[in-house]
């Protein structure tokens, strides 16, 4: 009776779930992936409900449909992943792994007794299209949290398809297809597959909020109030007093230093060096300070006899290769050449 409640509930909750997912994408259509994710836990509760309550473990019907509806969802929920990172998704490989070992299913099913030995070649199947997927996240990993979580639970979803049913076969020993859905070969499947769904859907819809939360953070906000703009103000002032103090001189400035010395919050701090100053990013921002002053040194006679090494750390610079190459890019030429064209202009004027 157990079984058949959770045969029941586990294809309304995949039907739930795959509603869920679209609801996301109704709200973010160019996000496709989302509306892949969507069709995986359509066909997730397709196959779920042929395996369970649907056909009868005997036919090959009940065979075919539930490789057919789980191919489709593990393949959908690969290439969603893979397309949200920018891997290439491998369904062409996917494709041909499922659809090869759909003839060697059929034909143990047609000539064994034994449920083991084709639920154990499905599975090795659908756990080379979650290795698959494992691999496209490593190789697309941006040290997120959930993604390195994500890659995990795939490794689990693979690991776990290859050592379930041989673990069983190897405790229960064999199973008829007669037999099947009153084993424990049966009631673990059941056990397993809810439990990693749940899972798996869980982090991916946390990871759709994630993206609609962080496009939401990013658009353009209602124009600023009054209020707003002098609070603004006031923080560029901030900046702009204790940069004045020659903070860049430091050479191990970090963003964090810098937003402990100005007392402003770090994304505002990031907010004004990237939108109001118009700099890439804090890097850009701090050695525009330590060029300029660098350029105030080298024109200045009073420091003519001091060495360029000393004026780059002395403006904050830890290595001459990176002072060369920060200079040159904002200048156009090289820190010694720059101070020899001011020299033949200086000479020039005391001649005149």
């Amino acid at each position: 009776m157990s079984q058949q409640i959770i045969g029941i509930v586990n294809p309304l909750l995949a039907m739930i779930f795959g509603l869920a997912f679209v609801a996301f994408w109704l709200v973010q259509k160019h996000r496709k992936y989302v509306l892949l994710i969507a069709l995986s836990y359509f066909s997730f509760s397709c196959g779920m409900f042929i395996s369970n309550v649907g056909i009868s473990a005997q036919s090959l019907l009940h065979v075919l449909g539930t490789h057919f509806f789980y191919s489709i969802a593990l393949i959908s929920i690969v290439w969603a992943v893979s397309s949200r990172i920018h891997t290439p998704p491998r369904v062409s490989l996917n494709l041909a792994i499922v659809t090869c070992t759909t003839p060697l299913i059929v034909w143990l099913h047609s000539n064994s007794d034994l449920a083991n030995l084709r639920v154990i070649a499905a599975n090795i199947a659908y756990s080379a299209v979650f290795l698959s997927g494992a691999l496209n996240l490593w190789q697309g990993r941006k040290n997120s949290q959930l993604e390195l979580w994500l890659f995990t639970l795939f490794i689990l979803l693979a690991v776990q398809g290859l050592v379930r049913p041989v673990g069983i076969f190897w405790l229960e020993g064999a199973v008829t297809n007669a037999d099947y859905r009153e084993s424990i070969y049966y009631s673990s499947l059941n056990l397993t597959m809810s439990l990693l769904s749940l899972l798996l859907a869980l982090s991916l819809l946390a990871i759709c909020a994630y993206d609609y939360a962080r496009e939401m953070q990013s658009k353009p906000k209602s124009p600023e109030t009054k209020h707003q703009k002098s609070n603004e103000k006031l923080r560029m002032d901030r900046l702009k007093k204790i940069m004045a103090t020659n903070l860049h001189r430091h050479p191990d400035l970090t963003f964090k230093m810098l937003a402990e010395e100005t007392g402003i919050q770090t994304h505002e701090l990031r907010k004004l060096i990237n939108n109001q100053l118009a700099f890439k990013n804090f890097r850009e921002f701090v050695n525009s300070y330590r060029i300029k002053e660098a350029q105030t040194m080298l024109t200045d006679a009073e420091f003519s006899q001091v060495s360029i090494t000393k004026i780059a750390f002395d403006c904050g610079f830890n290595s001459i290769p990176s002072f060369n190459r920060v200079f040159k890019t904002e200048v156009g030429i090289t820190p010694s050449e720059y101070r020899d064209q001011h020299i033949e202009i200086r000479n020039s004027e005391s001649v005149d």
